[in-house]
């Protein structure tokens, strides 16, 4: 391959095909590069270049980098999120087109958006109400008769749930019960989609100090006048349940539930 209008050829694309070959899938380097030339030779044996021939003409390289999201990530649906991306292309094309995949890359059966101005690195998305941990999204650079120059996809899979997660059932302590002030605080698992939510327990002490954790068991010590409160959460969905609690006489008479 030649970057300068075939004065050289440094790179090498393969090494070696079979006779029987007359076709090669060729991954394209991700550079910026406008007088680009491919050369395909016939060698003998003994790598002898029997005969040769190149492009009649230069033809461009453009690259795009997809990088937010580029997998891994987990958002709500109904959520706004900032789709983001970078090129070296410059300005020398119409625009860009955004697409969605919710099989791993396989297909992109959905449109998020037709065109996006060529000036753009940036998409306001609205992420769909749907529960799907196998989604990717892939950003295209189009010409006037939208022929694609140049496109990027998310790297890896990321989720998209459009549920909070489930009520949690509180083990310890009990409710309407009494307990000391060390107390256990421990809770059975709520069902959530893809397990993308934590618990938190908060403890509001009389010296205005606060405890969080995100445990599914914890002793902590409370003293008097503590208020804690135990809840599901993920990203900014609110709280799914609650209890409460004030302690009289180091112990803990729970009033939630």
């Amino acid at each position: 391959m030649s970057f300068n209008s075939g004065t050289a050829y440094p790179e090498t694309i393969n090494h070696y095909l079979g006779i029987s070959e007359t076709s090669y899938t060729w991954t394209v380097p991700a550079i910026n590069a406008t007088t680009c030339r491919i050369k395909i030779q016939v060698l003998d044996t003994i790598g002898n270049v029997i005969c040769e021939d190149g492009s009649n003409n230069n033809f461009s390289i453009h690259s795009i980098t997809l990088t937010f999201p580029n997998g891994g990530e987990s958002f709500q649906g109904g959520s706004s999120q900032i789709i983001k991306w970078r090129t070296t292309i410059g300005q020398n094309f119409s625009h860009y087109r955004l697409l969605m995949s919710y099989n791993s890359d396989t297909t992109y059966a959905d449109t998020i958006a037709h065109y996006v101005a060529s000036s753009e690195t940036l998409y306001n998305w609205q992420v769909p109400i749907i529960n799907c941990n196998t989604v990717r999204i892939k950003v295209q650079i189009l010409d006037d008769t939208n022929s694609v120059i140049s496109q990027d996809n998310s790297n890896t899979n990321f989720a998209i749930d459009a549920e909070p997660p489930g009520l949690f059932s509180l083990v310890l302590p009990l409710n309407n019960g009494w307990t000391n002030a060390t107390p256990r605080f421990i809770w059975q698992r709520a069902y959530d989609n893809f397990s993308m939510y934590n618990y938190e327990l908060s403890i509001s002490m009389p010296d205005e100090t606060l405890l969080i954790s995100t445990q599914d068991t914890i002793n902590p010590i409370i003293p008097v006048g503590s208020v804690w409160q135990a809840k599901t959460s993920h990203a900014n969905w609110s709280s799914r349940e609650q209890h409460s609690s004030v302690v009289f006489d180091n112990k803990i008479w729970i009033i939630g539930g």
